[in-house]
């Protein structure tokens, strides 16, 4: 494979990047050499390929975590928010006023989730019935009945900073969460999370955290997302917090 332009380049470098450092070499899928502008495939990549379910879910994460840099480049960067809508993530330009139908919430967050439920790390099922347990459902995190308190004035709870993926089972099966806030652990690692995106993508899922937490992404940092956080969850921490009855290994 033969990279001609500069941009090729810096996309294929970044690619196996992950936590601001490059991964092993072990776990490397391709090498690329720079001199003779060639991307050359590793035995792990073919090991991948060998496995319909495996290059199955890589194609759906790849293509969609392409849509998000996508529609960030597309509008050259400019502020977006990511809405939850009707089961769609809405690409929201602050300059512009368009709106882009960008990808379904579950695709862009079930590859931060490593395919498994939020809560109880059950592997979930993208071609499940919706009456399976392991049928994937996007939750608010923080109640969105009880989002609407002028506590919150100005925080979007349909944005991409209070949504997770889990299992059927969890969200609203028998003993499920349903409106009730999760416990503390689950709010460490939506907050780690949330911080992890900030951090890492510098495209709209960063500008969207902050646009939905009312924080202005000219002049904010991860101190003020840990700080709006906090706020709402001590609003939620003197309710009775939720936890599933049932954990599978991580």
């Amino acid at each position: 494979i033969v990279a001609e332009n500069n941009i090729y380049n810096k996309v294929f470098d970044a690619f196996q990047n992950v936590g601001r450092g490059e991964i092993s070499n072990e776990h490397k899928l391709f090498e690329h050499h720079k001199s003779s502008k060639s991307i050359v495939i590793t035995d792990k990549l073919n090991l991948i390929l060998d496995s319909p379910t495996i290059r199955e879910s890589i194609s759906i994460e790849a293509e969609s975590r392409w849509k998000v840099v996508e529609e960030a480049w597309r509008s050259k960067l400019s502020v977006n928010l990511l809405e939850y809508v009707d089961g769609e993530f809405i690409s929201l330009d602050t300059q512009s006023n368009g709106r882009v139908n960008l990808r379904s919430a579950i695709d862009v967050l079930m590859p931060y989730q490593r395919q498994k439920c939020f809560y109880c790390n059950r592997k979930l099922n993208r071609k499940a019935d919706s009456k399976d347990d392991d049928f994937p459902d996007v939750d608010h995190f923080f109640p969105l009945s009880q989002m609407g308190s002028t506590h919150f004035h100005g925080i979007n709870p349909n944005g991409v900073w209070n949504l997770v993926v889990a299992c059927k089972k969890c969200n609203r099966g028998d003993q499920g969460k349903f409106d009730m806030p999760a416990d503390k652990l689950y709010y460490d690692k939506l907050l780690s999370r949330n911080l992890y995106f900030f951090e890492e993508h510098r495209h709209s899922l960063k500008n969207s955290i902050l646009l939905s937490l009312n924080l202005n992404p000219s002049n904010s940092n991860a101190q003020g997302i840990v700080k709006r956080m906090r706020h709402i969850y001590n609003y939620f921490s003197v309710l009775v917090p939720w936890k599933p009855k049932e954990i599978f290994e991580p």
